[in-house]
């Protein structure tokens, strides 16, 4: 085996020869075809997706925005637009003529009926489900270019309908519903220009499909890039191979399932076969990793939760099929996002309801119904202060009666400023709202701290801070952000977060002793203390949450294996650390290998468990089959 891998090492280094690299593919960001600031900020957000993703694939980019592709367009042979609803005509003529000497477009749901046709496409209408589930699915309906997966699992809420407008266009995938079934929109489309899309890649899940595809495109348009995407694909293989091999004797007698096909996969990269590579490489990974994966060992009696970020679960108004899935799995505990600041996904008295109360039902009870007879514990997600769900004419409320949070600028956030009487008042009654109206078996806080350390120096938190140390503050904020103040400033800011999940806590036991309280946390402790007053090793030492689970969302093994050493060190915390793992988070992408990796360390240093992030399609069909094999199996 140790041959294979300086073989492999060889030939990612030490080939002599090269064959033309792939031009850089340019990633337009929208400046002046988005309507507004709002626009242009979720246009960057996605166009810094497709750069990751792409990097990550080994696919060279230069991301520009819509003033500034004229000037590099004539040197790019694939042009990527991630999301620029409504390109101006100047930027319309760029774009003919680069399409006119050759170069390809990837389009994603754009407005303009002028780029569809010179795309030889025609704009159709706008569609809208607010109840989700109609277009859950990107399914191929005829042969795809290669390395396109036949299936990609997305939940989108609208599209912008697209048909072929010419003989030579045509749909190459459809969207199908949460059922499975396909319907008549098309997803996917494909013309002698290049590609059209009806929706933006969402960052929901099925990463790893959505990387395969949005690859194949680029290299359906440019074979140069199949070479770069080989190396990298093969590089990142043989790091984890390497790992697996050192981890011992089992672990050697493992490699042998899958060896004569890495070695076959030398062969295609000597041939210069490097589709045909990045195909078997994908072989080679998944035949490793169902070994490595069975040759794990469950641990008995260990906490293994789930977060559900949408609080609706696998398959909306489907909970029985989502646990069921779970347990299958070996999960034990749902942290279900049901209630955020200003908005509940139940029929709540005191907080607005979300639509989905209306169009799905109580997602509370039945969550909790589902996850029981499932044998499953169900812990009420509750994000406190942030009011990011909540509807404009809720923040407008918070706004006029000044109960939001001010940064040290006087900049206006719509965070409930957590100082404040009326908003703890109001934060805590509704989660006695559920513990008292529910059966549910926990409460899990979640942005139970400040934005950052520029927050808050509100007018309530300025009189309140000088009640506290009994004199009046003259330079405000600048003595409580920077001055003499500031460790004042900064210990006081702590004592509000700690206080109110004291106040819960202390709520609980007098309401019901059995609910369990616990908080999904920021993994730099206790520096998270200084930065958004989280001092959550206070919490644990005077016993004020039953566990806590920190966010440690990192891909690099060295740094995750340091925080959870560090945090299992503190003093109360035996039994009460499960490490959350960034599976699908935006800070850690995980395969299978990384997760199993991770909660091997985790174990290794003490935690009795861990928390996965989170519930998706990409979770339930290629994490759980794996852990199920063997580390969370029966």
């Amino acid at each position: 085996m140790r041959k294979i891998l300086l073989f492999s090492v060889f030939l990612l280094f030490a080939i002599t020869f090269e064959v033309a690299a792939a031009d850089a593919v340019l990633l337009v960001k929208a400046t002046s075809s988005a309507k507004d600031a709002s626009e242009r900020g979720y246009a960057a957000s996605l166009t810094k997706r497709l750069d990751r993703w792409l990097t990550a694939s080994g696919v060279r980019t230069k991301v520009v925005d819509d003033d500034s592709i004229a000037k590099y367009a004539a040197e790019a042979k694939v042009i990527v637009l991630g999301y620029n609803p409504d390109p101006s005509a100047t930027e319309l003529r760029v774009l003919q003529d680069f399409i006119k000497r050759g170069g390809k477009l990837i389009v994603f749901y754009s407005s303009s009926a002028k780029l569809a046709s010179m795309m030889g496409f025609t704009l159709g209408n706008y569609k809208a489900s607010p109840l989700g589930g109609k277009w859950s699915e990107i399914r191929a309906v005829q042969k795809l270019p290669l390395h396109i997966p036949s299936s990609v699992f997305q939940e989108s809420r609208n599209i912008k309908v697209v048909m072929p407008g010419s003989r030579q266009s045509r749909v190459i995938a459809f969207w199908a519903n949460s059922t499975g079934a396909v319907g008549q929109d098309p997803a996917l489309l494909q013309s002698p220009a290049g590609f059209w899309m009806t929706h933006v890649l969402l960052d929901d899940g099925d990463t790893g499909s959505k990387r395969k595809m949005l690859l194949g495109l680029i290299a359906s348009c440019d074979k140069a890039v199949w070479e770069p995407a080989a190396r990298k694909c093969v590089k990142d293989l043989d790091e984890k191979l390497a790992i697996v091999v050192a981890e011992g004797n089992a672990a050697k007698k493992v490699s042998k399932v899958w060896r004569k096909d890495r070695e076959y996969l030398d062969l295609l990269m000597t041939s210069a076969k490097y589709a045909e590579s990045v195909k078997q490489a994908d072989i080679v990974f998944e035949l490793a990793m169902r070994a490595y994966a069975k040759s794990q060992k469950p641990v008995k009696g260990e906490f293994r939760g789930v977060w559900d970020h949408t609080g609706l679960g696998l398959y909306p108004s489907d909970w029985g099929k989502t646990c069921a899935i779970l347990k299958k799995s070996g999960m034990t505990d749902i942290f279900s996002n049901v209630l955020w600041a200003g908005l509940a996904h139940f029929p709540s008295k005191l907080t607005p309801n979300s639509d989905m109360v209306q169009l799905r039902g109580d997602q509370l009870q039945e969550s909790i119904q589902a996850a029981h007879r499932a044998g499953l514990r169900l812990h009420a997600w509750k994000v406190c202060w942030n009011l990011v769900q909540a509807s404009p004419e809720f923040v407008k409320e918070m706004t006029r009666a000044g109960r939001l949070q001010v940064d040290d600028t006087g900049k206006v956030k719509n965070w409930l400023c957590p100082s404040n009487a009326e908003n703890v008042k109001m934060e805590l009654a509704a989660i006695r709202e559920m513990v008292q109206g529910y059966d549910v078996d926990g409460i899990h806080l979640d942005y139970i701290r400040y934005p950052n350390s520029h927050y808050c120096y509100c007018a309530v938190c300025r009189k309140n801070f000088e009640k506290h140390i009994g004199r009046k503050v003259s330079m405000w904020p600048a003595a409580a952000r920077s001055g003499m103040l500031k460790m004042n400033y900064s210990h006081w800011r702590t004592l509000q977060m700690t206080g109110f999940v004291q106040d819960v806590a202390q709520m609980i036991d007098e309401v019901k002793p059995s609910v369990k309280l616990s908080a999904a946390v920021y993994g730099k402790y206790p520096l998270c203390g200084l930065s958004v007053g989280q001092d959550w090793g206070s919490w644990l030492k005077r016993d004020i949450v039953d566990f806590v689970c920190p966010m440690n969302y990192s891909k690099d093994m060295g740094k995750f294996s340091a925080l959870v050493k560090d945090q299992v060190a503190l003093p109360h915390s035996k039994g009460k650390i499960f490490p959350g793992i960034g599976v699908t988070a935006t800070e850690s992408h995980l395969d299978e290998f990384d997760v199993i990796k991770q909660i091997k360390v985790s174990r290794n240093y003490g935690a009795r468990g861990f928390v996965l992030f989170s519930l998706n399609r990409e979770l339930e069909k290629e994490i759980l089959p794996a852990l199920r094999r063997g580390i969370t199996g029966q």
